[in-house]
């Protein structure tokens, strides 16, 4: 019988098993993998940053663990008596700038080695759409509700992504 797609054979290179210790970064699909790794008994570590859907984001995240660049009080602001990172999900958010401020270090301190200590890296995507902070053009993670003029939207193009990958 013939079929309606192409089959194409892939020599299995490496295998994952339960001794491995594993990072997963990204979008929402990384944390459904990780919840599904952990349950079958995997070691993994995931999205420290918390989910992060674009790829400049996660490359920012890899190299701030890579080279375990410390958070300054200047990269944390604060938006209606709330402190936040644009390079964090909201849940690293609150009112306090030094708990805030702790939160980010320690779990970043973690990260950084789980990341060295790693046999296997997940990274996923969610959009090559990013924002950028309008005054520096610095590409966030998120927006935390800030008003749309402080944001310039643009899509990523493929050699901007493969450039840093």
């Amino acid at each position: 019988m013939e079929t309606f797609r192409t089959i194409i054979p892939i020599k299995k290179t490496w295998d994952l098993t339960h001794a491995d210790r594993i990072l997963t970064m990204g979008s929402c699909f990384a944390d459904r993998m990780s919840d599904v790794l952990m349950q079958s008994g995997f070691r993994v570590e995931h999205n420290p940053f918390g989910v992060l859907y674009n790829p400049m984001s996660v490359v920012k995240a890899l190299e701030t663990l890579w080279y375990n660049i410390p958070f300054r009080d200047e990269d944390v602001f604060e938006y209606q008596g709330c402190y936040a990172s644009f390079m964090h999900h909201t849940s690293f958010s609150g009112r306090d700038k030094d708990e805030v401020l702790k939160r980010i270090r320690m779990r970043t301190a973690q990260a950084s080695q789980a990341l060295h200590q790693a046999d296997c890296l997940m990274i996923t995507f969610g959009t090559s759409w990013v924002y950028a902070l309008a005054e520096t053009g610095k590409i966030v993670a998120n927006c935390h509700k800030l008003p749309d003029y402080h944001f310039v939207r643009r899509r990523l193009d493929v050699a901007e992504i493969v450039e840093y990958y």
